[in-house]
């Protein structure tokens, strides 16, 4: 499993489209944490391969509203990542969180 990490800015339906540009293509998504502070959504997701996880970032960086986007391969950075945007909104530096996973849980 990698995941990708990716900044865009806020804007409304971003989220959607960023999902839609992958689910578009079939690309297997487990799971997506999206967070929204001072006008820019980070989002990590969790994409089962390094290769696909590598081909999503490549169709993500060409859209538009997206500023940066990195892959996460190594476990303890992600679940670092994932525990720093979730705290961030638990702690009311953010106004949006929005946690996704295929699996149910």
């Amino acid at each position: 499993m990698a995941s990708v990490l990716l900044s865009a800015k806020d804007d409304q339906g971003i989220t959607q489209r960023l999902l839609g540009e992958l689910t578009r293509k079939k690309m297997p998504i487990e799971a997506v944490l999206a967070y929204n502070h001072a006008g820019v959504v980070r989002v990590v997701m969790d994409i089962p391969g390094k290769e696909n996880a590598s081909i999503a970032a490549q169709r993500l960086v060409r859209l538009p509203d997206v500023l940066s986007v990195s892959l996460l391969d190594d476990d303890l950075l992600k679940e670092s990542m994932k525990i720093k945007l979730e705290n961030a909104f638990r702690n009311g530096q953010g106004k949006d969180i929005m946690i996704v996973r295929a699996n149910g849980e």
